[in-house]
């Protein structure tokens, strides 16, 4: 007689995956006021900086002269966003060795497509928080308008680039299983992106070296597309260019990080190094 095991469905899974992340987060209320402050006063600098560069516009910004701190803020914006969301499987698993429960999830009924998603969902959501405190804060100190926002355009953005951290989160993951610490994928993401992304400044200042690696790296398209959207209110159609670039990433990521995801799970249940 063969027994039939059920399967839990994506709602329930992402459901208890983010009812805990509530119930852990209310019951920290504290810590996360902290990182509201941290995210606030860490922000005091680039916006007296971008106040500076303001109060003398160099044409070196191109149409963004004169409207540095709008587009200081959004490239901040977008680092952030990127940054939680390709660590996130990484840092998900790495604790879950360090706690010795990583075995323990794999080998539950739970599909590990769920099993991932859970594990990314609780860091998208923070991602998402994150974006609307920097708008607002935005608003409030960078000089921010949102008066133009093509709302489609910055979706469409946000959803390529989603997808594309996603699947550097998963070659994260990987790494992090074969090296059993901390993959080192998110230290070099953003680094490349503070240099040569366009974070900061424009890539036109960028050698051609420099500038070819901001080329190949998602932030790049992503700051791109986000300033586009909030500060022009481009539409869909003229932010082809970015969208484009944002979505051939994800087709060449999105296989590779599944490949090296399943070969990295593969490599861990052999030798037996799912916990530390």
């Amino acid at each position: 007689m063969t027994e039939n095991v059920c399967h839990p469905t994506a709602r329930i899974v992402l459901g208890a995956t983010l009812r805990k992340q509530l119930s852990e987060t209310s019951g920290r209320w504290w810590s996360s006021a902290i990182h509201v402050l941290t995210a606030i006063f860490g922000l005091l600098s680039p916006l007296f900086l971008s106040r500076l560069v303001d109060s003398a516009p160099s044409n070196k910004l191109g149409a963004y002269a004169g409207r540095y701190a709008p587009f200081l803020i959004l490239g901040l914006m977008a680092l952030h966003f990127q940054n939680s969301l390709v660590s996130s499987l990484g840092n998900r698993i790495r604790q879950a060795q360090t706690e010795g429960t990583l075995e323990l999830s794999l080998s539950s009924p739970t599909p590990l497509r769920l099993l991932v998603l859970s594990l990314f969902a609780p860091d998208f959501f923070s991602g998402i928080a994150r974006l609307l405190l920097y708008f607002s804060l935005g608003v409030l100190l960078f000089h921010l308008h949102l008066s133009a926002v093509n709302a489609p355009a910055l979706f469409a953005v946000l959803a390529l680039g989603t997808l594309t951290f996603f699947s550097l989160s998963l070659g994260g993951a990987a790494l992090t299983m074969l090296l059993r610490r901390t993959d080192p994928l998110s230290f070099f993401l953003t680094v490349s992106s503070l240099v040569s992304g366009g974070v900061l400044y424009p890539r036109s200042v960028l050698p051609p070296s420099l500038a070819l690696l901001g080329r190949l790296i998602p932030i790049a398209p992503l700051a791109e597309g986000v300033r586009a959207s909030v500060i022009d209110g481009k539409n869909v159609i003229e932010l082809a260019s970015p969208l484009l670039q944002l979505l051939v990433t994800c087709a060449v990521m999105m296989p590779l990080g599944l490949l090296a995801f399943g070969y990295a799970l593969r490599r861990a249940r052999m030798d037996g190094s799912l916990s530390t």
